[in-house]
């Protein structure tokens, strides 16, 4: 079940935190719950099926979560920070490979997407969100591959940078049969000043 703990966390482990928010008073006691509001709330899965958490280290771990039963995986890793609450710090699919950004760095607008995916006729919904604010920064389209295999892609997204703090990249894939969330892969960064 999710909790109220007014904690907030350290910066250093704040940028690496994607779900719950590290100022907000959301918390989770598990990783099970933890997952499945980042599922649900954040990356706006229905209905999603979970698989069985697996621990990593003492404190952290992943847990497996699909669409349906035969969709691809979005592989949810999860970690205990500072007082013992379980977080998001970064979601991943075979659907979407980011090869930029990476994790944690530090990203001003225009920022240069580059990857490979595949998708739905190849388009991967992008969006910059900031921890706390539920409306995107900034959101845009990136075009991989639409058949079998996965294929490059390389894109700027312009969005309004605050020029520090922290939040998420979400890449997000769609079904074909209703357009509901199919996989997603999500990573922490950071917001630079604008150069």
């Amino acid at each position: 079940m999710p909790s109220s703990a007014p904690a907030t966390l350290p910066a250093d482990e704040a940028a690496g935190v994607i779900w719950p928010d590290p100022a907000g008073t959301l918390r989770y006691e598990n990783p099970e719950d933890a997952a499945a509001g980042f599922a649900e709330e954040f990356a706006g899965f229905t209905d999603p099926i979970y698989g069985e958490f697996m621990q990593g280290d003492s404190r952290s771990g992943e847990l497996e979560v699909r669409a349906v039963a035969d969709g691809p995986v979005t592989t949810v890793l999860l970690r205990q920070f500072t007082g013992d609450q379980w977080y998001i710090i970064a979601a991943t699919t075979s659907e979407i490979d980011l090869e930029s950004p990476e994790a944690r760095e530090g990203i001003s607008s225009p920022v240069a997407l580059s990857g490979t995916a595949r998708a739905f006729e190849g388009l991967v919904e992008v969006q910059i969100r900031a921890h706390g604010i539920s409306a995107p920064l900034g959101q845009g389209q990136v075009i991989g591959g639409a058949g079998q295999n996965l294929e490059p892609f390389s894109q700027s997204l312009q969005w309004q940078n605050p020029g520090s703090g922290f939040g998420s990249l979400l890449l997000t894939v769609s079904t074909a049969k209703d357009g509901g969330v199919w996989a997603v892969e999500a990573l922490p960064v950071g917001f630079a000043a604008q150069p």
